[in-house]
This record gives structure tokens, sequence and C-alpha cells, in this order.
């Protein structure tokens, strides 16, 4: 039975898909075969993984949705990366509410569309609408747990309070099965007081809830974003990168193995998802016979590039902090020849 993951917060713009996204992706590196349910009529994370959004030839979210007895793990489709299938979504999801406004299993249409999906994969990532609505009440009863994506402010953690209110109420009522959400801070900024205080707060708030992993706002995911690609292929040695894969990695042992994980155990399993990202190396007899196809023997001699964890030029980083010395050399100047001054008068 795959274990079910309905990424959420009521809150937009919190990193929710690239979260979903990523996670899947870094769930399919450690060599789980994984599912990711794109239940947002935006159709981002089917997109991103360069899968056409979903038609009458070729099912998807919306369509499973509305005939959840017909559904077949052959409507999940195939991405570029191993082991990683998506059921795509489209912009029909905008009306699917209103379209199952008067049935009365409507908040229950997800959890047989799991059940068809559950034997063909060990792991389902529900990326869900930034709301409260039909949709992300249906992944929260479909769902074994709930990942919650908050950056470290003030609207997010509303929206994170609302929905985790909502989980209590549906618990409460035996609809859902949810007794532990998990937490992932995202958009840290470690140049921010006020961000780093909030994000303290999560933790003591929220304890071992609190994924140990933060995603840093990072260049490096809106590059790769461009390049409709996870951070992972396009900038593998950016934080942003490291950060993802730590936080699967923690997320797939807590709930595989039913408890913490082990600092250990992460860094094994991290190290498993980053030798999954290394192309397999050229044989000998491989690379002679792309020699002889290209008729040239000699190596060629490739330009060399400045070194970069993928979150930014380092020359910009390097000039900013300059003019904060220059500035701060000035005010230290100004005040030691007001000092003088003000000695010379008395």
């Amino acid at each position: 039975m795959a274990i079910t993951v309905a990424v959420s917060n009521q809150k937009g713009g919190v990193g929710k898909t690239t979260t979903a996204l990523h996670l899947a992706v870094a769930t399919a590196l450690a060599g789980r075969r994984v599912l990711l349910i794109d239940l947002d009529s935006q159709a981002n994370a089917t997109t991103a993984l360069g899968v056409a959004e979903a038609g009458v030839d070729t099912p998807g979210s919306y369509l499973a949705l509305l005939n959840n007895d017909d559904v077949r793990p052959a409507w999940a489709r195939p991405t570029g990366i191993a082991n990683l299938s998506v059921l795509a979504s489209s912009l029909d999801m905008a009306g699917i509410e209103l379209e199952l406004a008067d049935q009365t299993d409507r908040l229950r249409r997800l959890r047989p569309v799991i059940i068809a999906m559950s034997d063909a994969f060990d792991w389902i990532f529900l990326d869900c609408p930034p709301s409260l609505g039909i949709l992300s009440v249906n992944a929260l009863v479909a769902s074994d747990t709930v990942l919650i994506p908050v950056p470290p402010e003030q609207f997010a953690l509303d929206g994170m309070a609302r929905l985790t209110s909502t989980i209590t109420r549906l618990n409460d009522a035996g609809q859902t099965r949810i007794t532990a959400p998990s937490i992932l801070i995202t958009m840290a900024q470690s140049w921010s007081p006020e961000k780093m205080r909030r994000a303290t707060e999560i933790r003591q708030v929220h304890g071992d809830a609190v994924l140990v992993a933060e995603i840093p706002h990072s260049n490096a995911i809106d590059q790769a974003s461009g390049e409709r690609q996870p951070v992972f292929m396009s900038r593998p040695n950016a934080d942003a990168s490291d950060a993802y894969l730590r936080a699967a990695a923690q997320l797939i042992l807590r709930h595989e193995t039913k408890g913490q994980a082990s600092t250990g155990a992460v860094e094994e399993l991290v190290e498993q998802m980053r030798d999954s990202l290394q192309p397999a190396p050229a044989t000998a007899a491989g690379r002679k016979q792309t020699t002889e196809q290209t008729g040239d023997q000699r190596p060629k001699r490739g330009r060399r590039r400045r070194r970069s964890n993928g979150d930014g030029p380092k020359i910009y980083r390097s000039r900013r902090r300059l003019r904060q010395a220059a500035g701060t050399a000035v005010l230290i100047c100004a005040a030691l020849l007001m000092m003088i001054m003000l000695l010379g008068a008395l």
C-alpha cells in the first residue's frame, strides 16, 4: 500500500508546488516508485516535469475525480525521471468544485483513486491548490499524512494554523487518519533576523514535526523552474538541492520506519540519491566508439567556468559585501571625526 502525502497550505506562494515536485523527484531518486497527483488547475507540477496537460485522450486528475471507479494505473504518465509518474492536471480542474458540489461523497472522491493506484506505487504525493476547498479536503481525507510548507512569515503561519485546525476537525469526525503532520520551512533567509526569529519559533512550538532541513530562498530554484526541470538536475550543487534531498530522506525514513530518522540514516539515503544523479561512467570501448564516430582524436578544451553553488553569481555577492564594508568604514570615520571635534571643543 502506497504512503500518501498531501502537500498543502491554504496560503499561496509558499513553495507548495515546488516542494511537492522536488520531494517526489527525490523519493524517486531513492529508488521508490512514485506518483505525483497534480490537483491544481494551473498544472505547474505537470508541465514542470515535461508532461503535457491532461485531455480527452490523456485522462488525468480531473477525469479521475469525476469517474473515480474507472481509474487505472495506466492513467499515470511516465516522466523523464526513472521511477516517477504523474497524474496530470489541466485547466478543467478550475471548475471541479462546482461539478462535485451536489455529490454526497464529494469529500471522498479522491480516496478510490488512491486505492486504484496504490499497488503500482510506493509513494504518492498530492499537490494541492492554495485553498481549503473541496480538492484540498479530498487530499486530506485520502492521505496518510500531510506536509505543510511554511515560509517564516506571518501570513503563511496563519494559513498553517487554519490547515491544522481543519485536520483536527476532520480527525474528530473520523474522516482522516492524519496523526502527525510534517512541517517544512521554505524560503528561509539567513540574512533576515526577523525570518530567522520566526523559524526558531516554529521549531520551538512544533518540535519534531518540523523537518531538520530548511529550504533556502535560492536563485537556483528560480533558474530550474525557468528551465522546466528539478533543481537536482540543473544545479545539483546548490544549497536548495541539498536541502530538498535531506528533507525527502527524513520524510521517507520517518514514515517507512515509523519513527524519527537518525542523522546517519538520513546521510546514507541522501548519498544514495546523489549516486542516482550521477551519469554512468563511460567505458573505454564507448569512448573509442564516440571518437571514431566524430573522427577527431584530439580532446577538446572547454572554457573554464567559475565554480558556483548555483545560488547566484559570486561576483554580485562580492560587490554587495564590498559596498557594505565601505559603508561601515564611512560610518566609523564619521564617528571618529565627530569625537575629535568634540574633544577639541573641550
